[in-house]
């Protein structure tokens, strides 16, 4: 395992370990702003590294603009979860922005990724994290877990780029977080599967506790997996949640119909922030 630098990040002084085929780096971040970057770098870029690894590779940060809209509503003493933790870009970042006083649930099912998860959580020496290798649904129990050809891309539904299936672990919120935990802020990642989740933690949100959602809303493949995209964004509404689209100048209201027309025109999640109104 090596330790380089790279260009600058907005994510703070983190360690990241990560595999693209067999080859494990760890990366050195640099600084919270961007004025501080380096150029040096000691080792090629990875073979195959695509999405979050080759970002955090080449530019040490990743998703910049929800990266500002994570970093700027995830405070210190929140209770935190990250739904589809990948490596821990998010995960980390939310042990550093809660502090010793607040608390991250990380979940996370593929078996590569969480160990890559566990040893990037241990590698930045974070114990306010908790780590579940089990994919958030609407019931516990198991599931086929389809393995897309991008670590990231991983899926509860079968998808065109994957080469085999797993059984994994579910997962519902609503049972695995204790009644009397407030949850601040969560995350959402997973690929088609928010329609599950959402549905399994309806009594968490019921409470009113969390204030925020910041979600990727991926509408044609949650409709894949028996989950109505209508459906799930009125149920968010009727907890009280508006939602904004999240872009490189900031959020903006956006209505449904205007998120199903973005949908049909780019592929992947509409990034979302879901802000409880006052």
């Amino acid at each position: 395992m090596d330790l380089f630098p790279h260009p600058g990040g907005i994510y703070g002084n983190i360690l990241f370990a990560f595999s693209t085929t067999t080859l494990v780096i760890a990366t050195s971040a640099p600084s919270v702003t961007r004025e501080s970057t380096s150029t040096l770098r000691t080792l090629p870029c990875p073979p195959g590294a695509s999405g979050v690894e080759l970002s955090l590779f080449l530019y040490g940060d990743s998703d910049r603009s929800k990266t500002r809209v994570f970093c700027e509503r995830v405070k210190k003493g929140m209770t935190v979860l990250d739904l589809g933790a990948h490596i821990g870009y998010y995960t980390l970042m939310a042990a550093r922005l809660v502090g010793t006083e607040g608390t991250v649930f990380a979940f996370e099912p593929d078996p590569k990724n969480f160990s890559l998860l566990e040893r990037n959580v241990a590698l930045n020496g974070y114990k306010n994290v908790t780590l579940v290798q089990k994919a958030v649904s609407d019931k516990t129990g198991a599931a086929r877990f389809y393995l897309d050809t991008e670590s990231w891309g991983h899926s509860l539904s079968p998808i065109e780029r994957s080469l085999e299936s797993i059984s994994v672990s579910t997962i519902c919120l609503d049972q695995f977080i204790p009644e009397g935990t407030v949850v601040d802020f969560i995350k959402i990642n997973i690929e088609g599967a928010e329609g599950r989740a959402i549905r399994g933690m309806e009594r968490l949100l019921g409470k009113g506790d969390t204030k925020a959602i910041m979600i990727d809303f991926h509408l044609e493949e949650m409709e894949s997996q028996n989950s109505s995209s209508k459906e799930i964004w009125d149920r968010l509404a009727a907890f009280g949640f508006e939602m904004y689209y999240i872009q490189d100048n900031g959020t903006s209201k956006i209505e449904f119909e205007q998120a199903l027309y973005m949908a049909n025109k780019q592929k992947g999640g509409i990034p979302l922030l879901c802000m409880r109104r006052e």
